[in-house]
Parts: structure tokens; sequence; C-alpha cells
């Protein structure tokens, strides 16, 4: 799911495909699906959202021997979903073998490799995964757990719910100015500005209060 739960994406390693759908976090619903078939995506094996929902990733796990591994970027904001579609852009070299991609709390995305061995020493890294292109910055030897510990990775990472992650920047609506007579002034918060509800405060000066 999207960091702000307004779209689901999956990859499809038989028959592959990637498809993406949008959700009401509210309701349930799962409507309008769409799906790409691109033969540069022959293995899609992950998926993940940038923080901010405009990009896609999704890469390719390779089987060692044709079919590389590499990574790609959709970018959900061009516009239609053909034009969705047709922003697919490699933004990597090719690999041997990559695995699971997931969006952490400092706001890059971590992926597992396969690449020499089960134990594989190293995560690959996108650090700037709300950027266009290759401006999201792929790091191949993105983080290094050190070899010889009880730490290492294959293809996988840990599954959970990336609207924990959410970044999203709290909003109030309202004038800038109220005059100590005024009556009926509403300040609204909208609906989507605070992951999880939360607690707004407010700050005034003078002889005044809010109720």
């Amino acid at each position: 799911a999207s960091p702000d739960g307004k779209k689901l994406a999956l990859a499809m390693y038989i028959n592959p495909r990637v498809e993406y759908f949008d959700f009401d976090n509210a309701t349930g619903l799962i409507s309008n699906p769409q799906t790409i078939i691109s033969p540069s995506l022959p293995e899609p094996y992950s998926v993940e959202f940038s923080p901010d929902g405009s990009r896609l990733y999704v890469d390719n796990d390779g089987d060692r021997n044709s079919i590389p591994g590499n990574l790609w970027q959709l970018n959900m904001a061009a516009g239609s979903p053909a034009a969705i579609a047709a922003s697919l852009t490699q933004v990597s070299g090719n690999y041997v073998s990559f695995g699971g991609l997931q969006l952490a709390p400092d706001g890059k995305i971590y992926m597992g490799r396969y690449e020499t061995a089960i134990t594989e020493y190293w995560l690959s890294t996108i650090n700037d995964p709300n950027a266009l292109g290759m401006a999201c910055n792929f790091n191949y030897n993105g983080f290094y757990f050190g070899q010889g510990n009880q730490y290492w990775s294959s293809i996988g990472l840990p599954n959970h719910n990336v609207s924990y992650f959410s970044t999203t920047t709290p909003e109030i609506s309202g004038p800038d100015t109220v005059c100590a007579n005024s009556q009926g002034i509403t300040f609204q918060r909208p609906s989507n500005s605070c992951s999880g509800g939360g607690t707004v405060s407010y700050q005034v000066s003078g002889d005044a209060q809010v109720i």
C-alpha cells in the first residue's frame, strides 16, 4: 500500500505483470484496477511506493542466467494509466538477483539481494525515492550488515504497513486574522492531514482563548 493508504500495488512473478488499484481506507473498497505488462518486467518480484506515493518501484528477481536482476520506476504522477505505463524507467544496472523492497522510517527504500550466496551481507538502497528517474539515487551497496556476524539478507524483507511511516504534514485552514467581535469562525483540519488522527495544539496571543 502507498503510505497515504490510497493505492495498492502488487507484482506477479508467474504470468508476469504489475497491478495497481485505488483503495478507500475508510471502507476497504478496492477499485480502478490497472495492469502493466512489459518485456522489461519478465520476472517482477516486489513493489514499493515512495514516501509521497508519487513513484512505484518494481524489481526483476533475475534467474541467474538470461534474465538480470534490475530495478524500475513508474511515475504515478504521470497522469493517465497509459502515461504511467509509458513512464517505466530502469533506475539500476543489471545484476544477478534482486529481492524484496521495503520502505523504512528514514525515508529510504531497502532491497534484499541474492547475488553470491544465501548469506548476503549487503542491502541495496534507493536513497531519494521521491525523485524522478535516476535522481532516485539507487545504491547497489547501500547498507552493510558486517560479514561474520548473525545478520544477513537473502531476497526477502519483513512485511509491514508503510503507512506507519507517512510523513504527511498536518494542516489547519481558516482565516489568518480574527477580530474580537467575530462570530461563526471555523478552523478545519483536513481528514487526511494527520495519519491516525493525532492531536492538534493551538496557540493564541493577547486576551483570547480557544473554545
